[in-house]
């Protein structure tokens, strides 16, 4: 296996060899690995990573991510590398091919970066962020993706230069003394990295959509996935998507994963003291989008079909979504016609996870935790609990009278006895039997 980089620059391809450790990366980059053996080989790996290009670097650290292996000394080393290597603008200038590149690179490094949970360290977050800002105008839509996922996993909603400088080492003594007492809110009025990245970001996916970018339907609910969280500024960029999920071929399950993130799209608060909670521009472009997913489920199968080869399931799902935005029924009429049409079963609606809807409340809960035991409908499994004195009982009204002992007269109460056809014969023969 030849391991090795072809990089095109001003007509010239360079090839970056790499030594003696290339039986390394060749049982590390082979498809067949299992994740116990890749464990094995990351201590060895460490010691490969300065010798490596940026793209090694970020196939090295992806492929430790895919692996589910969060060692963190190899990540750490990777992530280093790839957001303080030197961008390609500094070397060669009008090549935008390879800062697309480099921007895709960085994006990858920040989503694993905040996948795994590696953000405990504020200077390494906030090179990360400078850089995803720096390269967001040259990001495709893939990268873009990347990045907004990471911000979702990230969950962080501020995040500024005062952080990393005020760590540990980040700013000396010397230094804070250099500080005017004039400058009181030196790091207090630093920006927030987040609200720059995020519009740098939505500048970038209104160009990508402008330009006629090829999208994926996993792109597309990925990206619908992460705005749910962040947050957009303004209605343009639900538009883009618009533009974006058109050309699109979508499935029905997509179309309600989209619908349902959609309508979780808020406005992002870049400043609370200039915030006006007036947000039409992203209402509107939400129903525009809606419309747009609507025409598109109601093409794969007109509405007579959508109730025969709908998944009920899938009709369940549309149903709590109107349910949970009533203004829906406005913007999708047709849809909603099509949902309410088909006749799905009670057990379908009911989740099997679901606990039953009982009368709440501390009266009617069970004072023990006692697994009640199942009613059984076999005589089998209950006469193994019957002693078995109780199973040749009988009562009083069973059996023949004639053969029990005179000893034990039976007591009859005034008025139960009933009267035979030979109960006077019975009591002459009893009373005076020389006579009869």
């Amino acid at each position: 296996m030849r391991t090795g980089r072809l990089l095109r620059c001003l007509g010239n391809e360079l090839s970056v060899p790499l030594g003696s450790h290339t039986a390394v990366l060749s049982r590390v980059f082979c498809p067949k690995i299992q994740s116990p053996e890749l464990a094995s080989l990351a201590v060895e790996t460490i010691e490969v990573i300065p010798q490596l290009d940026l793209l090694h670097t970020v196939a090295v650290l992806d492929i430790f991510s895919r692996h589910g292996i969060r060692h963190e000394p190899l990540m750490f080393g990777c992530l280093w590398k790839v957001f303080k290597a030197e961008s390609p603008t500094s070397l060669c200038q009008g090549h935008a091919s390879l800062m697309q590149g480099f921007a895709v690179r960085t994006a990858t490094a920040f989503r694993i970066m905040c996948q795994h949970g590696l953000v405990h360290d504020p200077q390494l977050v906030a090179i990360a962020l400078g850089r995803c800002t720096e390269c967001a105008p040259h990001m495709t839509l893939g990268s873009v993706v990347d990045v907004y996922e990471a911000v979702k996993e990230w969950d962080r909603k501020f995040f500024s230069i005062a952080e990393a400088a005020l760590h540990s080492g980040g700013a000396s003594e010397e230094q804070m003394d250099d500080v005017s007492s004039d400058s009181p809110t030196l790091f207090s009025s630093q920006p927030n990295m987040m609200d720059v990245l995020c519009g740098e970001l939505e500048s970038r996916l209104i160009s990508v959509a402008r330009e006629d970018y090829e999208a994926s339907v996993q792109d597309a609910e990925r990206l619908l996935g992460s705005l749910a969280a962040v947050g957009v500024a303004t209605g343009d960029v639900v538009l883009a998507l618009c533009q974006l999920i058109k050309p699109l071929k979508v499935t029905a399950d997509s179309l309600l994963k989209m619908m349902v993130s959609l309508h979780q799209v808020h406005m992002r608060v870049v400043d609370v003291l200039d915030y006006n909670a007036n947000d039409w521009d992203i209402q509107s472009a939400r129903r525009e989008l809606v419309k747009t997913l609507t025409a598109k489920l109601l093409s794969l199968r007109s509405r007579g079909s959508f109730a025969r080869h709908c998944d009920r399931q899938l009709v369940v799902g549309f149903r709590r979504l109107f349910e949970k935005y009533p203004a829906l029924a406005d913007d999708a009429p047709q849809l909603w016609d099509a949902v309410r049409a088909v006749r799905v079963p009670q057990k379908e609606v009911m989740k099997m996870n679901e606990p039953c809807r009982f009368l709440g409340g501390e009266l009617f809960k069970g004072k023990y935790a006692v697994k009640v035991k199942p009613v059984t409908t076999s005589a089998a499994e209950v006469e193994r609990f019957v002693p078995p004195q109780f199973k040749t009982w009988s009562g009083p009204s069973v059996g023949n009278n004639r053969h029990k002992s005179p000893k034990t007269p039976r007591v009859v109460g005034f008025g139960v006895q009933k009267i035979s056809k030979d109960y006077i014969k019975m009591k002459r023969k009893k009373f005076a039997p020389s006579v009869w």
